[in-house]
């Protein structure tokens, strides 16, 4: 059993280095400086952007916005976001502790959508209470009506990712874009994607791979890019279609004009909702509940029905050709 006195000193430490970072962090922005923490990855970043644009670039203050990976600051910066800092997790989650150790001290960090206390425990315990989702969550916890006032802008293609869009025989909007990888959802197994890029070829798709890291291989029998996150909209609309798991790629897709077909396995890091009942992806990230006009087609992810979920995508991509 770890003692009280070790529980302290760990602590302590813990404290210590929230403060040194914060403390850093005041000396570069100034003593009337706020800090904004985001929580999660870049839907988050994306989310939060979207709804909370005027809020960090209100000119009375000076708002920074702290991410916790270095493309949050891409995400950000396309909404014009004018302070953003990346720090890592392990240091943001310091500094909020630090924060709620201050009690009454004033110390000027804020976490979004969340009780810094809890940070994020009674969020995902209200979860599944009564049909509670994330979506319907973030509105309470941060005491706004959402106005949804600012879109992102994004960079054209560049010459060299229209040159490879070209040379891979990729066909303006009869391309799919594969996006299989996600950090909060379970992984699909690669023989889906083989047997869906098969499906696809079937119907005179080309069909190419979004890969980010070493770790991110393309699909068999397709073409891997890596997109950068501020062309990824324009790049999805040259493509016409993009499937893949839920994450935070298509948070910055809602924009995109192409068709976005959206599978949702479950949740992988951990269980969530009241007394630890896990509950599906879809229930809490449904990315048409999060952005109204998405109009994404929305699948939940059962192993055992592949068969059946591949049936499904092959009749609304052959209903959106008819369409069009």
């Amino acid at each position: 059993m770890v003692r009280p006195i070790e529980l302290a000193i760990k602590f302590k430490k813990i404290i210590k280095i929230g403060f040194t970072v914060y403390g850093k962090l005041k000396l570069k922005y100034g003593q009337d400086a706020e800090f904004i923490l985001i929580p999660g990855g870049i839907g988050d970043v994306y989310f939060w952007c979207k709804k909370y644009n005027s809020y960090f670039n209100d000119t009375t203050r000076k708002r920074i916005l702290i991410v916790n990976k270095e493309v949050g600051i891409k995400v950000a910066k396309s909404f014009g976001v004018r302070y953003v800092e990346w720090i890592d997790y392990d240091k943001r989650i310091m500094m909020l502790q630090m924060n709620t150790f201050s009690g009454l001290v004033t110390v000027d960090i804020k976490m979004l959508g969340y009780v810094n206390a809890f940070y994020i425990d009674i969020y995902r315990a209200m979860e599944a209470v009564h049909g509670f989702s994330a979506a319907d969550l973030f509105p309470i916890y941060s005491n706004t009506d959402f106005k949804e006032d600012t879109n992102a802008q994004y960079d054209p293609m560049t010459a060299e990712l229209e040159s490879w869009f070209t040379s891979k025989g990729c066909i303006e909007g009869r391309t799919v874009l594969l996006t299989p990888y996600a950090v909060s959802v379970s992984l699909i197994e690669n023989e889906f994607w083989e047997n869906l890029s098969v499906l696809l070829k079937s119907m005179n798709f080309a069909v190419i791979t979004n890969i980010g890291g070493k770790k991110e291989l393309p699909i068999r029998g397709t073409y891997g890019v890596s997109v950068p996150i501020n062309s990824l909209v324009p790049f999805a609309n040259k493509c016409g279609y993009v499937i893949g798991v839920r994450s935070g790629i298509f948070d910055i897709m809602e924009q995109s004009s192409a068709k976005k077909i959206v599978l949702y396995p479950n949740i992988s890091l951990e269980k969530r909702g009241l007394g630890h009942t896990s509950i599906d992806s879809w229930t809490s990230f449904s990315i048409n509940k999060w952005y109204s006009a998405c109009n994404a087609f929305e699948l939940k992810y059962v192993p055992h029905l592949n068969k059946y979920i591949l049936e499904c995508i092959m009749k609304y991509l052959e209903e959106c050709h008819v369409k069009r």
